[in-house]
């Protein structure tokens, strides 16, 4: 799980603002200045599981799922609206055909017993 979560963590710094934080096994790393970046260095991601929250269409986790699934991982977008989550599901396998290995599970961060019954 933490395996999973690394990846998407740096996938996420990879593409996002110039300056960002993660903390990693206890250590802050600090990515300052231009990144540069481009998808074609996301390695083939055959046989991972990722899991990407806030999957709703035009955000973050949207095209973040979209690139992981474009790479071949099994996405499993989390969140709280099952609407919102299935449209970006369909929205993906519209995009890469519907072979992509994206489904959606409703996650509520805020809630503990949600975060329990994930699967």
């Amino acid at each position: 799980m933490l395996k999973i979560l690394l990846i998407v963590a740096v996938f996420v710094a990879l593409i996002s603002t110039p300056f960002v934080s993660l903390l990693v096994d206890g250590w802050i790393i600090d990515y300052i200045g231009t990144v540069n970046f481009s998808l074609d260095q996301i390695p083939d991601l055959k046989g991972k599981t990722a899991i990407v929250t806030g999957p709703t269409i035009g955000g973050i986790g949207y095209f973040s799922a979209l690139e992981l699934a474009r790479k071949g991982a099994q996405v499993i977008l989390a969140g709280r609206s099952e609407k919102q989550g299935q449209e970006s599901v369909a929205a993906i396998k519209a995009e890469l055909g519907a072979s992509a290995d994206v489904q959606f599970e409703r996650l509520d961060l805020a809630d503990l017993r949600s975060v329990r019954d994930f699967t």
